[in-house]
């Protein structure tokens, strides 16, 4: 996956902003059966048995694994296209039948041996190969894939309960193998969202069907090895008279043999899945403001960093490449959240088009776990990447969880490198930072932190202004060895302003208080501190 990347920096590390660069259908009448080549003289013919994903809501996924267990084809038969779902609930497991209770259509089931594959891996036309099936000439109505298992991530790391109705997918597309041919066909699979009540999984028969029809390109040679196997025993198995030609199915076998009457008509499928690709090609610049960093730890407390609103164009990223936001000083110990806070997204598009970029409470969660060890000097990457609601010309901005980790995890190519060394060279102090260490909360102690390259700065002085009950009051004091300054912040508080000065440099922090009863209480991610205005 492409990766413009955000990078944050503990104890003396670097903050970064990188972006990660990764519809549906409705199903058209059934395919027509030609009842000529269902029934003819029972020739071998071939079927490469690929599988396709559609957008709509995949890109709201980090990772969507679908474990295939069987495929199963429907010969075309005169009260084949009368099957209904409910038909469908009441079908068997086994590997092959003649039937089902609402009619006589002959299916022909295939194990896969439980195949994963992640569909978000998956772009465009790329294909990833399932497995290799032999199946009789003939033509088939409907496509049957047997799912054992669905687990999907989203982007921000949290887990996704992906429905699936009666553990298969039921496609109903015609298409016909004849004698010695080799036909490649498309099954293609969409993640849906139902509104608060989670994804299902469904086919679309609009992006499904034969390489005539559809585009493939297989994306890796993962099964390669087992379909050339498949192939030779299914050529062994037609030398020596075998009914099914597949080793995976039980003798038997009356769907895979009855209707050509011929044990000569074997096919090869190779079974693919698809997926699109994150919308980051679809903009000439796409500028975020970003105002602030939150990291949350392990023990449920926060600590916050001013950027003083940094505007990044993420298009300018590409890869690894990655611009430093801030360097920071943080507390030793494990975090479990990091927060970017965006003040504005200013996004035009290829064409010269503006368009709204959507951003879920001006701010971005990442569910991710770091360590900053005593002394330590972390980089830490905030990976984020753009998509498209389907095809509807509207955008989100996410983080990408498996995109995101300090630098012994992702790679880091600091775009801003030969900026932030010259400083160094010329003998200059490194830039005055400070960040408020902890939550600032009315009525409480507030602690303020100074730091130059993440080593704390002595004897800076802090001057604290607030307002409460429209009085406005000025104190003033200094850092310590440790580059700290605690002072109190009044009960009735609305206003504070701290400025930090050091030398020649300064730096303020500002924040604003809520003076509801409830905007000094919360939890998770309500602390008051992320509520703060910047």
């Amino acid at each position: 996956m492409t990766g413009h990347t955000t990078t944050l920096a503990a104890v003396a590390a670097a903050l970064m902003l990188v972006l990660a660069g990764c519809g549906s259908g409705v199903s058209p009448e059934m395919g027509s059966a030609g009842t000529d080549a269902a029934t003819a003289d029972g020739g071998a013919g071939s079927v490469n048995f690929y599988i396709s994903d559609q957008r709509n809501a995949i890109d709201q996924f980090e990772h969507l694994d679908v474990t295939v267990s069987q495929v199963e084809l429907v010969r075309a038969d005169d009260e084949a296209d009368t099957e209904t779902d409910e038909a469908d609930e009441t079908e068997s497991n086994e590997t092959t039948t003649e039937g089902d209770d609402e009619g006589d259509a002959e299916r022909v089931t295939y194990d896969i041996d439980n195949v994963t594959v992640d569909l978000t891996e998956l772009q465009g036309a790329n294909s990833t190969k399932i497995g290799n099936l032999s199946v009789p000439n003939g033509t088939y109505t409907q496509v049957v894939v047997h799912v054992e298992s669905v687990n999907g991530t989203l982007t921000d790391g949290e887990s996704a309960a992906v429905k699936l109705p009666s553990n298969k997918l039921r496609l109903n597309e015609g298409f016909t193998v004849g004698d010695g041919e080799s036909v490649d066909f498309v099954f293609d699979i969409t993640v849906t969202e139902r509104g608060n009540n989670g994804y299902i999984l469904k086919p679309v028969a609009g992006e499904s069907g034969t390489s005539d029809e559809v585009d493939i390109e297989e994306v890796d040679d993962r099964t390669d090895d087992e379909a050339d196997e498949a192939d030779e025993e299914s050529e062994s198995e037609s030398e020596d008279g075998s009914e099914d030609g597949s080793e995976d199915e039980t003798p038997d076998d009356e769907g895979a043999a009855t209707g050509n009457g011929s044990d000569a008509g074997q096919s090869s499928m190779d079974f693919y899945l698809s997926d699109e690709q994150h919308a980051m090609g679809d903009f000439a610049h796409l500028n975020v403001t970003v105002t602030e960093v939150g990291l949350r730890k392990a023990n449920g407390s926060w600590v916050e960093h001013d950027v003083d609103d940094r505007t990044v164009d993420l298009t300018t990223l590409p890869g690894a490449n990655a611009t430093k936001l801030g360097t920071f000083g943080v507390e030793n110990g494990t975090y479990t959240k990091v927060f970017v806070h965006v003040d504005g997204i200013d996004a035009t598009l290829e064409n010269g088009e503006s368009t709204t970029v959507k951003l879920p409470s001006n701010k971005l969660q990442l569910n991710t776990e770091f360590t900053v060890g005593d002394g330590e000097e972390v980089d830490f990457v905030y990976d984020m990447s753009v998509f498209e609601a389907g095809n509807s010309g509207k955008y989100i901005l996410k983080p990408v969880v498996s995109q995101s980790g300090t630098g012994d995890e992702v790679p880091i190519e600091d775009v801003d490198g030969e900026d932030d060394g010259d400083g160094a060279d010329e003998g200059e102090e490194a830039e005055l930072n400070a960040s408020f260490v902890g939550t600032v909360t009315a009525g409480e102690n507030a602690t303020v932190e100074a730091t130059r390259d993440g080593s704390a700065v002595e004897n800076a002085t802090v001057t604290v202004a607030q307002r409460a009950d429209g009085e406005l009051s000025v104190t003033t004091t200094g850092t310590n060895a440790n580059g700290t300054a605690t002072f109190p912040v009044e009960a009735n508080a609305t206003e504070l302003t701290v400025e930090v000065v050091a030398g020649d440099d300064e730096t303020e922090l500002e924040r604003e208080f809520d003076t509801d009863d409830d905007a000094t209480t919360g939890d998770g991610d309500d602390n008051p501190a992320l509520r703060a205005a910047v």
